[in-house]
């Protein structure tokens, strides 16, 4: 299509307007090749479509090519409005005259087509347009919702066609945001069934799984109980592989941090002792995913019930004595201070050693968190306090805090 070489000879404006438009009139059966390699030809020239000329190009590909009974026309349409969508230059103010007929019409082609590959595709411009045009799109998501069971239904073992799906939930709940919470009908089944280690799906479908169950914490104002359930699967996971730890660790601090004290009282076996197996068996880069989680269940449990965490805790003082890793050891010492701020009397008990002092003292600087370096200042301080620890006494004068 030479778009790079006739850059500097070609007025793409003036060639569009007095040429190419006339190419997008259906005529014929003859004349839909000419359709399709006009479209591309736009797609081809893109850096050279001027801002003000864009709507008129949305308006050819939402009116004329999408909307076309021929099936390759649409997908021409689909590959191109992607391409547009997906610019630099895209803007959402331009488009937004032309989002609820492109939404329509992609729902129809996604509803209506005759083989996986082609509803892939038109998902993928669906999932793009969710992620653009954000908010925008809430007027329009009953009739992406409505869609979603059938395409799910029928997409049986094709596990690139689910993905798609995953996604555009995903999407659709940043979307919807706090009022996501009315999917839950739609997305729950679909969460049961996709992060499910058990799942005959599993291995290719769990990472979208993931993304969309975090979003859907994300967003909730209350933790729904068949949503919560999914905890066990959480747990599965974590202790299988750490392929997607990351995930799954800001997934189990969003459980705690959604659910609060209820929730750890009533998971507390299998959270405590996932997050024990992980401490045991993971590297040091590893732990610094997981310590945030910890750090924040020292915040909701009352000082009290700290002894429920007695192994995890444990675990973390042979860490001490064992990780290399400056960053994982700092880290490891910013949830002991912690825990001496809440109870300094439980912290003795359990990490009360000059490794740990030494790791106050001579790591600290490595700390790069504000937040985090007051978090060990004035988990030292709490420990002088309480005088129960000798060998902190006698080394008070190296305090740097």
């Amino acid at each position: 299509l030479a778009a790079y070489d006739l850059h500097d000879f070609v007025s793409f404006q003036s060639f569009f307007e007095n040429y190419l438009v006339k190419d997008f009139v259906l005529q014929s059966e003859e004349s839909k090749i000419i359709i399709r390699r006009a479209a591309y030809l736009l797609a081809a020239w893109i850096a050279d479509v001027p801002d003000g000329l864009r709507p008129q190009v949305y308006h050819l590909l939402v009116q004329q090519l999408l909307p076309c009974e021929d099936m390759v026309v649409k997908l021409a349409g689909c590959t191109v409005l992607r391409v547009f969508i997906d610019d630099w230059n895209f803007y959402e103010d331009q488009f937004e005259p032309f989002l609820h007929q492109a939404l329509h019409h992609l729902l129809l082609i996604i509803q209506h087509a005759y083989d996986f590959d082609s509803q892939v595709q038109s998902f993928n411009v669906l999932c793009l347009i969710l992620e653009r045009m954000g908010t925008r799109v809430k007027p329009f998501a009953n009739d992406i919702i409505a869609l979603i069971p059938d395409v799910w239904q029928k997409a049986e073992d094709q596990s690139l066609l689910k993905i798609q799906v995953l996604n555009a939930m995903q999407r659709l709940m940043q979307c919807l945001g706090a009022s996501s919470m009315s999917t839950y009908a739609i997305v729950v089944p679909l969460l049961h069934y996709s992060v499910d280690p058990d799942s005959p799906e599993s291995a290719s479908i769990l990472e979208d799984a993931f993304l969309l169950l975090r979003s859907t914490l994300q967003f909730a104002s209350e933790l729904d109980p068949q949503i919560a359930e999914l905890v066990h699967f959480i747990a599965k996971h974590m202790g299988r592989s750490t392929e997607y730890l990351p995930l799954a660790a800001e997934i189990l601090e969003a459980y705690v941090l959604l659910g609060g004290l209820a929730f750890l009282q009533r998971y507390h076996g299998i959270i405590f002792s996932t997050l024990a197996e992980a401490i045991h068996s993971i590297n040091g880069r590893g732990l610094l995913f997981i310590l945030p989680t910890i750090d924040l269940i020292l915040q909701i449990l009352p000082p009290s019930d700290y002894g429920i965490l007695e192994t995890v805790l444990g675990r973390l003082s042979r860490r001490l004595l064992e990780e290399t890793s400056d960053e994982a050891l700092i880290h490891i010492g910013c949830v002991f201070a912690r825990l001496s701020i809440g109870s300094s009397k439980s912290m003795s008990q359990v990490a009360g050693s000059e490794v740990l002092l030494s790791v106050w003292m001579e790591k600290y600087c490595l700390l790069s968190s504000k937040k985090k370096r007051k978090i060990v200042c004035l988990g030292v301080l709490a420990a002088l306090e309480t005088e129960a620890w000798p060998a902190l006494v006698r080394r008070r004068n190296e305090l740097k805090c």
